[in-house]
């Protein structure tokens, strides 16, 4: 059995809202039943699995949406950021830190990830004679656990090489119990055969999805290079609320502007912080001021911009318009604007990477019935073709994730809803779960 799993986007607690802990208590029971059902097999008997794997398909853990980033400054010596030098001293040890307050901020993932990977937590009833579970049994089969990490676009780093990130890469193996050597994580499965091969026996091709964007990777340096993406990320998403905070202290609507990293649709962010800003609780002079951070903040962004990801003619001349617009405008029209592109850009519920799957050679050679892809957060599953009477399918494997999402009745209110998201996709072979070929789990909590 295969389980999939994208987007945890686990955090250091200075950036964004974590995730619910009860959702990995939910998924270690949701993950006992799956093996359950997986061994009852095609012939009708029940034969317990001996293993399963599961695969972190990238952005599991998020050490981009860190303030700790932020405690150097642009144009100093010491100045770090995941642009720069990521051979210095001074960006390892912030990689580092980061990684193991990432760790220590989620501790309750680990312990159930470690529970399962380590401790046996899925245990099964034997079979007996004619082919049926004994429930009545003292003893129980102990189903081995392999996880694989897999990076996206979010925790890029620990696909970097050196001895270094190797020690890096080994705290987070031994802190969940990966199956993972401490070599660099893969970000495709052509960089690991073994990986590959196990997903063969599935009839799986899965990447993260994030090469799909140039704002999220870069062709020409490859994974191993930061794109604008982390500057924004960074420099604007987390940097603003950063800011702010520093100037207002402990206001409780202008904290709200952390969770900026959850709000979803995407497109409605810019609608988020705004109604954040321009609350009745607020003064016309802390408007004024916070405006004035914003500004500020917008700035330093478009000169880092110039300085590390340098555009062509064109896209530089747009950003230029773009920045001309955010430091010019009121913010009721940056709410406009973002009203209008979320209604003409974010149509039948937001953006698909399908048909990428349709060029993947896994899919036109056949090699694969089924391309999973992570990285849009939103769960998806579309047909692509008929192979030899086998069903080729595309998945998006969604995330787990808190969200405050734009009530769709009328926008204009920029009223917005929180949950959490969970969605895990699972794949069997041979003549497991009675023969089935996968199955998909997506649900919310409030």
């Amino acid at each position: 059995m295969l389980v999939i799993i994208s987007d945890l986007h686990l955090g250091d607690g200075t950036c964004g809202k974590p995730l619910d802990p009860s959702a990995f208590r939910l998924f270690e029971t949701r993950l006992r039943n799956l093996a359950y059902n997986a061994s009852w097999r095609a012939d009708g008997k029940y034969r317990p699995l001996k293993e399963i794997n599961i695969l972190w398909l990238g952005d599991i853990l998020d050490p981009i949406h860190s303030t700790r980033w932020l405690d150097t400054k642009y144009g100093k010596d010491n100045y770090t950021r995941p642009w720069t030098d990521s051979s210095a001293p001074n960006f390892i040890e912030k990689v580092k830190e980061i990684t193991h307050e990432i760790l220590k901020n989620n501790r309750h993932a680990i312990n159930a990830i470690y529970n399962i990977t380590q401790n046996n937590a899925i245990m099964l009833p034997p079979a007996i004679a004619d082919g049926q579970p004994d429930p009545t049994s003292k003893e129980k089969i102990a189903v081995k656990v392999n996880i694989y990490y897999m990076v996206g676009n979010h925790d890029w780093l620990y696909h970097l090489t050196g001895e270094a990130f190797d020690e890096i890469r080994q705290e987070i193996i031994e802190s969940f119990g990966l199956a993972n050597d401490n070599s660099p994580f893969p970000h495709n499965l052509e960089e690991a055969p073994k990986l590959a091969k196990l997903l063969d026996q599935y009839k799986v091709y899965a990447r993260h999805g994030d090469i799909f964007s140039p704002f999220t990777y870069n062709k020409e340096k490859g994974r191993n290079a930061s794109t604008l993406s982390d500057a924004f990320s960074l420099e604007v998403v987390s940097r603003f609320p950063f800011e702010v905070e520093k100037e207002f202290g402990d206001n409780p609507i202008l904290e709200n502007l952390h969770y900026l990293s959850n709000v979803r649709p995407l497109l409605a962010g810019p609608i988020w912080a705004i109604s954040q800003i321009t609350s009745d609780s607020l003064s016309l002079s802390e408007q004024k001021e916070i405006r004035r951070l914003w500004d500020k903040t917008i700035k330093d962004f478009f000169i880092l911009q110039k300085k590390y990801f340098p555009t062509s003619f064109l896209s530089q001349g747009l950003s230029e318009t773009l920045f001309f617009l955010l430091i010019n405008f009121p913010f009721s029209t940056y709410t406009n604007l973002a009203l209008w592109a979320y209604r003409h850009f974010w149509k039948d519920g937001g953006y698909s990477l399908l048909k990428y799957a349709l060029e993947e050679e896994a899919f036109l050679e056949k090699k694969a019935n089924y391309i999973v892809y992570g990285h849009f957060h939103d769960y998806e599953i579309a047909p692509l073709d008929l192979k030899s009477a086998e069903n080729q399918l595309y998945f998006n494997s969604g995330t787990w994730r808190a969200y405050n999402d734009l009530a769709r009745y009328n926008p204009n209110a920029k009223h917005f809803i929180a949950y959490d998201m969970l969605t895990y996709l699972t794949f069997y072979k041979e003549d497991q779960r009675e023969g089935r070929h996968f199955e998909t789990w997506t649900g919310a909590s409030q």
